[in-house]
């Protein structure tokens, strides 16, 4: 009996938190349905590697990449990308953190502009964060060194739905690995912002 095609793939890089990318799992397939497939990237963890066990107790399908070390945040997303679109050529990406920032409840409201012909890409804008003063302080000295740096102003980071074709694109972009925002920002793909709500960052012990 044949698979069902993936239509919808989430690419979330992992380190050292099972319980959280576990619980993303779980309320994954509630939100998105069985059809779902995960590309998780273990960035190196050592006390708390991902396993594929979560991903198929959630009822999902999906693949677990363990790299041999830790290459970074950024880094891990771009393999992420490179093998769905790689292996996974017809999917519609979701790229979001496995840490509970970005909400599964939230990801139909970056999916379903993709309906629309002339976007490529849609990336969620901060609508609301629950964060501490002290993250908001970096969070705001990092734009204005980014808007200094590149001479763009950017105000979204890495939860976005990337269509098939445009996957495709960044993968072979080798800004990719530096930042995945800055990357579409030079792309010239045809962007959409989308307000959602974040939720709270759960921080690894």
């Amino acid at each position: 009996m044949t698979a069902a095609p993936i239509e919808c793939a989430v690419v979330t890089p992992v380190f050292e938190d099972r319980e959280a990318s576990t619980r993303l799992f779980g309320e994954l397939g509630k939100v998105l349905g069985p059809d779902l497939y995960i590309v998780a990237v273990d960035d190196g963890s050592v006390s708390q590697p991902v396993e594929p066990d979560a991903i198929s107790d959630a009822g999902l399908r999906g693949v677990v990449i363990r790299l041999k070390r830790n290459v970074g945040h950024q880094r891990a997303i771009a393999v992420g990308v490179s093998y769905a679109a790689a292996n996974l050529p017809e999917a519609t990406l979701v790229i979001m953190d496995s840490d509970g920032e970005d909400m599964p409840a939230t990801v139909p409201d970056i999916l379903n502009p993709l309906a629309s012909e002339d976007i490529d890409v849609v990336v969620a804008q901060r609508r609301s964060r629950v964060e501490t003063l002290r993250f908001k302080l970096f969070y705001l000295v990092y734009r204005f060194l980014f808007r200094i740096m590149t001479g763009r102003a950017i105000s979204f980071g890495n939860f976005m739905a990337v269509k098939p074709g445009a996957a495709r694109r960044l993968s072979s972009m080798r800004e990719l690995g530096l930042h995945v925002a800055g990357c579409v920002l030079v792309s010239r793909l045809r962007v959409r912002l989308e307000a959602v709500d974040r939720g709270w960052r759960d921080i690894p012990r």
